[in-house]
């Protein structure tokens, strides 16, 4: 029982610091969905509240990021397979990528709408 709240006690500090989205790659060549998830959740609290103090190579990156991340993900799975559970949460991350994005939205949607052309799990997605 302490063990259990020792390991939620350090990845919440973890999740809480301001660079944590920096480990988010590493995190997500996990297996594991429930270690998916968390990074995504990373991912997604920077967004909620870090996302103004973050430089614009930052954004960019964790935009391309998520973006590519969904691609991989639908392409390279088997449709029975999909967890929808992190393709909803990416795909959540990706919208509020998207209503912080401000000069950039055309050109990301003209992307979005680009790579949705790549094959037909994308394009529902």
């Amino acid at each position: 029982q302490n063990e259990n709240w020792e390991s939620q006690k350090f990845l919440t500090e973890f999740q809480n610091q301001f660079d944590s989205y920096k480990h988010v790659p590493l995190i997500l060549q996990s297996s594991n969905p429930k270690t998916i998830y968390f990074g995504l959740q990373i991912m997604e609290q920077t967004i909620n509240y870090h996302w103004c103090r973050l430089a614009e190579e930052e954004k960019k990156f964790l935009q391309n990021f998520i973006t590519d991340l969904i691609f991989k993900f639908i392409s390279n799975a088997d449709k029975s397979n999909l967890n929808l559970v992190l393709v909803r949460k990416m795909n959540l991350i990706l919208v509020k990528i998207f209503i912080q994005s401000d000069e950039s939205v055309f050109i990301f949607l003209k992307d979005l709408i680009q790579s949705a052309k790549i094959s037909e799990y994308i394009c529902e997605n």
